[in-house]
């Protein structure tokens, strides 16, 4: 009776098992995945609580990303520090049954939830490399302690989650990618049909900043003539025109160089000037910078995005700026173009009035005489 029932409750867990294993592998929505297989890891083994962390690699952190039953505060610890930070830094599950007589454990959580941890299951969440993703930890089994058995199962939901997972990103990716590239046509079109340069500049500028969900952007162009960088356009910093030397900063570096900067954290980089934020109040973080070139290769001006709002400027953002540049260059070209073309315009237009002027110009009447007169 009892090795019956011990086979039936093992076909149950297999079969819940399964279950969430089809549910994972069918959705593509990550935020989506993150919560369903902590929820239904929960509900199988009978736990109180559940929470799924994710490793933030830049950081040295793990995060909580969905908790089941937690009040909705984002929990951070240290890689190796308490039982999610160890399992996160060393890549091995860890099973509890008395979690406050264990030196592993970090009370600190509890304190901050004002919950009670008497017993955790903690296994690691990997990709197809071994790499460490995230962690699955369970809290306070409702019947009796969590078993091997447990972990076993725990084990096998949090292999499924890393290639679920893998799938999501990759699935986002791609629809990121194509979002963008969609977005860079529509500002490709955007921009190749203004001629009027300060319009283009602020056009630029501001779906520039937009694409990237970046808070600020400024297009330099190159003045040869002057050895500067100036723009009429500065988001943030109202419509004066600015000016500076093509040696200087971050932009004149990439204007010299001709090659992209990024950088994550400005005031850690010796190049960046902090001169300009303490001018201005404003407080630089993440800059991506890239050069704008001609047909001829030639720089002939500068982008320059600063602070990302969810994080720090990647490698895709930089090719994406690199495939804009490309058509601004175009775009800030024939507008110059144009501009000196209304210029000359005008000032021939100035001489040509100026001589008609002169040449109507009334000249004076000779004296008449009498006899004339008469």
């Amino acid at each position: 009776m009892g090795a019956n029932m011990s086979t039936e409750i093992a076909v149950d867990k297999l079969r819940g098992v399964l279950d969430i294993v089809r549910l994972a592998n069918a959705e593509n929505e990550l935020d989506t995945l993150l919560a369903l297989v902590p929820e239904q890891a929960c509900a199988l083994l009978e736990a109180d609580r559940a929470a799924l962390y994710l490793v933030d690699k830049a950081a040295g952190e793990v995060y909580s990303a969905f908790a089941v039953g937690l009040a909705d505060k984002t929990i951070r610890l240290k890689l190796h520090q308490g039982v999610t930070g160890m399992v996160a830094g060393t890549g091995n599950s860890i099973l509890l049954t008395d979690a406050y007589a264990d030196p592993r454990f970090y009370r600190g959580v509890d304190e901050v939830t004002g919950y009670r941890t008497k017993q955790i299951l903690c296994v690691p969440i990997k990709n197809r490399r071994g790499e460490i993703l995230g962690v699955l930890e369970l809290l306070n089994k409702r019947t009796g302690d969590f078993t091997p058995a447990d972990e076993e199962v725990l084990s096998l939901l949090a292999t499924q989650m890393g290639i679920a997972m893998a799938n999501a990103q990759l699935y986002e990716g791609l629809r990121t990618s194509l979002d963008r590239l969609s977005r860079l046509m529509k500002i490709g079109a955007a921009i190749s049909s203004e001629l009027d340069l300060d319009s283009l500049l602020r056009t630029i500028s501001q779906t520039t900043s937009h694409l990237l969900q970046a808070e600020r952007s400024t297009v330099f162009v190159v003045d040869s003539v002057k050895n500067e960088l100036w723009s009429r356009v500065a988001e943030g910093l109202g419509n004066k025109e600015i000016r500076i030397p093509l040696s200087a900063g971050i932009a004149g570096l990439v204007a010299n160089t001709g090659n992209p900067v990024r950088i994550s954290d400005a005031y850690q980089d010796p190049r960046f000037n902090p001169e300009v934020d303490k001018k201005t109040g404003y407080q630089t973080r993440s800059i991506l910078c890239i050069p704008m070139r001609n047909r001829r290769g030639q720089v002939i001006g500068v982008f320059q995005v600063l602070n990302k709002r969810d994080g720090e400027f990647t490698p895709l953002d930089e090719q994406l700026l690199a495939s804009l540049s490309s058509q601004a260059a175009v775009a800030v070209e024939n507008a110059k173009l144009y501009e000196e073309v209304q210029r000359t315009l005008v000032e021939d237009l100035g001489a040509e009035k100026a001589a008609r002027l002169r040449d109507i110009e009334p000249k004076p009447l000779a004296s008449a005489s009498i006899a004339q007169v008469h």
